[in-house]
């Protein structure tokens, strides 16, 4: 029973959610099955006690029928309806939550069941709800349309039948609608484009943006419209960052018009074409990347559900130590800690401490921390490596860097979740790495202007291929024996 469905979802819902849930199950509007009662009862109890002994089907089933024999139907029964409960708690949720649902639900009801005075009455709220609510998006536009769909009838059934306004606020409200859904799929889908290079036909797209572009008084006041509006132009012109400008100035200027979905959604637009134009070679643009993160954690946008994410947590802090950025990364580490999903939180954490270590220079620290880091996901084990690999160079633990270089290469090969191009990358570090080690105990031995010869010919090999993972820490460590007689340098770049 431990392993149900039922046992997992009740186990995932936090305090106040089970204590909803089970205010849900225990009104007799919503359910009068006292065996689901009972049964709720005794999950939550066995939850408080950590006890998960208690939940066997045989101790369950003597709770629920005591001095009854053990029928494996009957008490499956009763699970698959406190099941169903549960679902209709979800979908209660989703109602409460949303702003228009339940009075939109009010008023077609009081419409449908011919109570007009209701209708009336509940109406002239809900067009003020409309009115005055700060943060329009796709759900505000969509109940808007839905309304102005009921109220056409009402006005032309029962007041007057040649009205024209209440069709054309009906039109106005589906033009709204139709048009914040196509600009805010069409940024998903032309995202997913540059991912895993798709094409797809954005019909009527162009005559949306022409239509915009035409009509900007009439916009003027939805923001959100605006938003999307700009993504597409922003993602249809990756080259102009004018776009980019007008987005971070509308993030900036309307941030409390948007909803915490909606902010999520538009940073991480944001976010992702800052990484775009980086990785194209326009480095300015980390800063500005830098700039969204920390607004984004300011604001909490980062946070989904009141966590974030493994990789992005990471990222930031990866992101912030390359600016040099110290101070602000250690805090965000050491706050955010706890607010990374439970699964991600031991390797983010450690991983996160150990590239800030790193970065300041203090490797023995930052090696230490590693030993922390599971290696069970494939780019925490690379991540992981390259960072201690990183480490070792500097510690000047060659005989443990060389041994680690070749266990990275062996699993490289082995890998069966990595891709033919990311191996080449792994494999083209690998041995570059070892060549820069060889120079590096070679450098006593061999003449001056030999030396620099190998080195200038490895770094051109270094700058020459196009599928290298850690490119820039390579060049660094190789134009670094031209720079100092040790070779012992400085490891800032780290990513």
């Amino acid at each position: 029973m431990r392993q149900s469905r039922l046992i997992k979802r009740l186990e995932s819902l936090d305090h106040r959610a089970r204590d909803r849930f089970s205010k849900f199950v225990n009104s007799p509007y919503f359910n009068q099955h006292d065996k689901t009662i009972q049964l709720l009862n005794l999950i939550f109890i066995a939850f408080e006690k950590e006890k998960p002994a208690l939940l066997t089907r045989e101790r369950i089933f003597n709770k629920l029928f005591p001095k009854e024999s053990f029928e494996e139907q009957r008490l499956q029964n009763v699970m698959s309806y406190l099941m169903r409960l549960y679902h209709r708690f979800l979908a209660y949720e989703k109602i409460e939550a949303q702003d228009f649902a339940e009075p939109l639900a009010t008023l077609e009801e009081a419409y449908h069941s011919n109570q007009l005075d209701v209708f009336t009455n509940r109406s002239k709220l809900f067009e003020r709800t409309l009115k005055d609510h700060p943060k329009p998006d796709d759900n505000y536009y969509y109940h808007t349309f839905r309304y102005y769909d009921l109220k056409r009838d009402y006005v032309v059934s029962h007041i007057n039948s040649a009205d024209q306004k209440s069709g054309q606020q009906l039109i106005h409200a589906l033009d709204d609608f139709y048009i914040i859904s196509k600009l805010r799929q069409a940024c998903h889908l032309k995202a997913h484009e540059w991912i895993v290079n798709a094409n797809y036909d954005f019909t009527f797209l162009k005559h949306i943006e022409s239509h915009i572009a035409a009509n900007e008084d009439r916009y003027k006041d939805a923001p959100t419209i605006i938003a999307y509006y700009t993504i597409v132009k922003m993602l249809d012109d990756i080259e102009n960052p004018s776009h980019y400008s007008r987005l971070k100035e509308l993030l900036l200027t309307y941030e409390e018009q948007y909803t915490p979905e909606n902010l999520n959604e538009l940073y991480n637009f944001a976010s992702n074409y800052c990484i775009t134009r980086v990785n194209k070679g326009d480095q300015k643009f980390q800063r500005e990347l830098f700039d969204i993160y920390q607004q984004s954690v300011k604001n909490e946008t980062v946070l989904v559900n009141g966590r974030i994410a493994g990789w992005d947590y990471k990222n930031i802090a990866a992101l912030g130590c390359h600016l040099k950025e110290f101070n602000w990364t250690y805090h965000f580490i050491e706050d955010y800690k706890d607010r990374l999903i439970e699964s991600h939180r031991v390797n983010a954490y450690y991983y996160s401490l150990a590239f800030y270590y790193a970065c300041r220079e203090d490797f023995d620290k930052a090696s230490d921390l590693l030993l922390e880091v599971q290696f069970t996901e494939v780019q925490y084990y690379l991540g992981g490596n390259l960072l201690l690999i990183r480490c070792y160079y500097e510690m000047n633990n060659t005989e443990a860097l060389i041994s680690l270089l070749e266990s990275l290469r062996i699993y490289v090969i082995r890998s069966k979740k990595m891709t033919t191009k990311e191996k080449k990358s792994y494999n083209s570090m690998i041995r570059f790495a070892k060549k820069i080690i060889y120079l590096k105990t070679e450098r006593i031995a061999l003449d001056k202007k030999d030396f620099e010869r190998k080195v200038l010919k490895l770094e051109e090999d270094i700058s020459s291929n196009d599928n290298i993972y850690a490119k820039s820490w390579l060049l660094e460590k190789c134009r670094s024996f031209l720079t100092s007689k040790s070779g012992q340098f400085s490891s800032a770049s780290i990513r």
